[in-house]
């Protein structure tokens, strides 16, 4: 799906450039040179290899070569060898590697969804959750609005107070997680839980 929704984006990309220049698409891919066509390689690799990873036995290459693709696509910017082009490629790769292991993260302990809104390991999970969405609001907000207008005193006192405030909050983040890691696992309600050979109630 991401990989889908990747080139969705190339694709959107191009074209919304295309139509904004007045070119057309093809220029604009031309323009665009290798890095365009390295990432339609990119994305046509990870789709491949990713369709055939959903087999039951896939060949040995396949998870390899996809994790390769994704990084390189992920890390392209690497080679220019520019901090400003590093950290964001670096940032969105970090970000959607925590988003992926905090989901299964989340989705192995709650082992049931009302335990999200019934239990302190869900209540907790919610509070962090929250905090989390603001410290993603105060970086976007750091992006969008406070770094273009970067360049005199005011910009530079606005974007230092803002970024104060994100890393207060992602410190509450740490602590709610030191929180969360500290409580126990939400446990299966009786009725839900498998009933051991031997015990009363199993069947023979």
């Amino acid at each position: 799906m991401g990989s889908a929704l990747g080139v969705g984006a190339l694709a959107a990309g191009v074209i919304h450039t295309a139509t904004a220049k007045h070119l057309e698409v093809s220029v604009v891919v031309h323009r665009g040179g290798a890095m365009i066509l390295f990432q339609m390689a990119a994305f046509a690799v990870m789709l491949v290899f990713f369709a055939v990873a959903r087999n039951r036995r896939p060949p040995p290459v396949t998870w390899p070569v996809a994790t390769i693709a994704t990084l390189a696509l992920a890390l392209r910017q690497v080679v220019t060898l520019k901090w400003t082009a590093i950290v964001n490629p670096l940032h969105v790769a970090a970000a959607g590697l925590l988003v992926i292991t905090g989901v299964t993260t989340a989705v192995r302990h709650l082992k049931y969804l009302s335990a999200l809104w019934t239990t302190p390991y869900g209540y907790t999970f919610i509070a962090k959750l929250c905090a989390v969405a603001v410290v993603v609001v105060l970086g976007a907000w750091n992006w969008k609005r406070v770094k273009p207008r970067l360049g005199d005193e005011g910009a530079a006192v606005a974007i230092r107070r803002s970024a104060i405030r994100e890393l207060a909050v992602a410190g509450v983040v740490l602590l709610i997680t030191a929180m969360l890691v500290s409580l126990p696992s939400p446990r299966l309600p009786s009725a839900q839980r498998p009933i051991a050979p031997g015990s009363i109630g199993a069947p023979r």
